[in-house]
This record gives C-alpha cells, structure tokens and sequence, in this order.
C-alpha cells in the first residue's frame, strides 16, 4: 500500500460513475462512495493524505480522537494540520473511544462541546473506537455514527484495519462489480507511511516518532541534548 496505489483505488471506483458522498449527504443505493479515515496513530499524516486528496478531487471525513496515547490533538501543529484538512474541503469529526468513561454519554458530551471550541465544527455523525456487537446494540448516543446498520450493513462496508483488506480488495469485491454502494475505511498510515507491508512501516513510523521525541528532548533539557550532540554519555 502506497499513495498511489491509493489514488488508483479511489480513482478506480470514481471513473466507474461512483460519486464521492459525505455521511450528512443523501446516499443512494447504487454508485455512491462514503469514503472514511480514522485516525489512530498521528494527526500530520491525515494531512498528507488530505493533500493528495484536494490535488485529486477527492473529499472525504477524518475523524480524530480527543483522548489518545498516540498523539496529542491540542499541539498547535495538530489543531493547524486539522484547520488545514478543513481548508481542503474535508469533513472532520470525533474518533470516539467510549471505554474510556465510566458515562460514556456524558463523555461524548464533553467530547462534542470540546470539538466545537477547538476546531468550530459540531460534529454531524462519529466514528466509535473498536467497537463491538454487544456495545453498539446497546449504544444510545444521540448523534449518528458510522456503524449504524444504514452504513455498516445496508451497504458494502470495507476496511484496512491492521493494515490489509482482509476479507479482499475493494476493486475485486461483488459490491465493486456490481457497483453498489460503499462505505469504505481507510487508515491514512497504512498509505501514506514508507514500507512493503503493515510491520515495516509501524517500524518506519515507530522510529519517526521516536526521532520526535528525542528532539522534543534536546529542546527541553539540557542532559539530552548534550548526549544527542555527544558531549556526554548515558
């Protein structure tokens, strides 16, 4: 996976007549292309992603996590990059973990309200965080979100997860063929992240962030930036 086997991808399906749709839009149930991101890993490869997007025409709705071990949205980088995805003429939206909470729906309250102060967007629909069957059955929230049976299983929902389409590619799917519509989930990491398949390029990004963190080091204590300049040993 590279981007441009994901421009090919999406290229593929749009020179089939299939008509890139956002969730809030009205979804037919032949040709239409709900095209998602989730973003687990790091804010700045959505941007990347969404900039090959606007170069290609392509419009699609990322959705971030507020509370996540892996990245930080309230960075000044993080709130630009997603201002800038904005920019683009995507949509963004809340990544919703709600195992977190003990109320998970005063939590996603909390979470919205937040979202709008941030980013000046009130979230139209959300995408849960791994979720299962027994939660989503019994999930009442108040909002739309992506595993609603009218998106996840009254059309053909594909996804990259773990970095493979495991039950095939998109391109060789009955839905494809048949050119029914789509909800597609693509991770920007798997695309955007050099490496031949999903280990090496988590090894690629595991040491890109590493590299960060070393330089966050050298800016903000004076011991490690001396070991990192080789003044002094560990």
């Amino acid at each position: 996976m590279n981007v441009e086997n994901y421009l090919h991808l999406i290229g593929s399906f749009v020179d089939k007549g299939y008509k890139l749709k956002f969730f809030s839009d009205e979804i037919n149930p032949k040709k239409n292309l709900l095209l998602r991101h989730d973003i687990d890993f790091d804010v700045l490869l959505s941007l990347k992603l969404a900039e090959y997007e606007y170069k290609n025409s392509i419009k699609s709705t990322y959705f971030f996590m507020l509370r996540s071990d892996s990245y930080n949205i309230f960075t000044p980088q993080n709130i630009d990059a997603i201002g800038n995805i904005i920019e683009l003429g995507h949509k963004i939206s809340l990544h919703f973990d709600p195992l977190i909470y003990k109320d998970y729906s005063s939590g996603l309250q909390h979470e919205i309200e937040l979202f709008d102060v941030l980013f000046g967007v009130q979230p139209e629909i959300i995408s849960i965080h791994r979720p299962n069957d027994d939660f989503l059955s019994g999930m009442n929230i108040g909002i739309p979100h992506t595993y609603e049976k009218r998106f996840f299983k009254d059309i053909h929902y594909i996804s990259d997860s773990g970095g493979e389409f495991k039950y095939g590619h998109p391109l060789e799917s009955d839905a494809f063929i048949n050119c029914d519509t789509v909800h597609l989930l693509l991770h920007p990491i798997w695309w955007i992240v050099n490496g031949e398949e999903n280990i090496s390029k988590l090894k690629t990004h595991y040491k890109y962030r590493c590299d960060l963190m070393s330089d966050h080091f050298s800016q903000n204590c004076i011991p490690w930036r001396k070991f990192v300049d080789g003044e002094n040993e560990i």
